[in-house]
């Protein structure tokens, strides 16, 4: 046998010692505990989403509400917004939730764009933040989450 067939059988023989040791030892497992496996789930979850695992906040897709006052399109109000969790467990809380909050911030910006918002003044971002917080506490608790408006603006219509 050549000198180096006899190193690389060796060489696997060791390894497959001290993965036996290993396993033996416990210093990792072929089988996962309930911890380890809903933590992969977890994380597999918000990577589908489309949210970094080791954020502390999930980014909000923007928004594009028409402003309708008196029967007419006055222009378009545009939101984008993430929601500070703190937490991975709260960002997957917040990804279950993602339908039922962008429903309810549908509704908040539509109702503002139509009866509060005047289209020839700037946004408002901090009466902004208070209307979508409020959604937020109702459906994910308060206090838990927080809004963060990063962008709104008014883009006003040509007619």
């Amino acid at each position: 046998m050549s000198r180096n067939l006899i190193i690389a059988a060796a060489l696997v023989v060791v390894a497959s010692l001290a993965i036996g040791m290993m396993l033996m030892s416990g210093t990792f497992s072929s089988k996962k505990d309930g911890a380890t496996k809903k933590a992969e789930q977890l994380m597999a979850m918000l990577e589908q989403a489309g949210v970094d695992p080791q954020a502390s906040h999930v980014r909000v897709k923007p928004f594009n509400v028409s402003i309708i006052q008196d029967s007419r399109v006055h222009g378009t109000l545009y939101v984008s917004m993430d929601l500070e969790t703190g937490s991975r467990d709260l960002n997957a809380g917040v990804v279950k939730a993602r339908p039922k909050l962008r429903d309810a911030y549908l509704q908040t910006l539509s109702r503002y764009a139509d009866h509060q918002m005047n289209p020839n003044k700037p946004v408002n971002i901090m009466l902004l933040k208070k209307l979508l917080q409020r959604p937020t506490d109702r459906i994910l608790g308060e206090g838990k989450v927080t809004v963060i408006v990063s962008a709104a603006h008014i883009t006003k219509s040509n007619r």
